[in-house]
């Protein structure tokens, strides 16, 4: 199917718009310390048991970025729906400037990198949720409509 194809399909409304909440919990002791280090950055070194009490303080995976939803509208199975979800979630988390997560577009062309690097899987998972279809309405499309796609 190409690519026009699928905006018009996705326009009437004939793919119904999945949506997977996700939530991101860190492994190791670096990932936590990045994660709370999330909109409070300390401004100078801190020893072991700063590092702990910083943690503990201000760790915080219930909040957005680290938990929120992701909308797909063609209902894929497997491997490219894990796959297409955590590539939206490294995304997000690292345009949101979470300390330690870097994200690259499979094209080359743009890379964000946040200090510290942390690899998925190692350092922190992703969870998906159970799968939530959208209801939609279908409406047929006019030939204008088609020509503003």
């Amino acid at each position: 199917m190409f690519e026009f194809e699928k905006q018009i399909m996705k326009a009437e409304g004939k793919f119904p718009m999945v949506t997977y909440p996700y939530k991101v919990k860190p492994i190791t002791d670096e990932a936590k310390f990045s994660f709370a280090k999330f909109k409070n950055i300390p401004h100078h070194f801190l020893s072991d048991s700063e590092r702990k009490r910083f943690i503990k303080e201000n760790l915080n995976v219930e909040r957005s970025p680290f938990i929120g939803e992701v909308n797909i509208y063609e209902d894929v199975n497997g491997e490219k729906l894990r796959f297409e979800i955590e590539h939206y979630v490294i995304r997000t988390l690292a345009m949101n400037d979470v300390p330690g997560v870097d994200y690259k577009d499979p094209f080359g062309t743009f890379r964000r990198v946040n200090f510290s690097n942390l690899e998925y899987r190692k350092d922190f998972i992703i969870e998906i949720g159970e799968k939530i279809i959208q209801q939609q309405k279908q409406e047929k499309l006019t030939f204008a409509d088609i020509k503003a796609l």
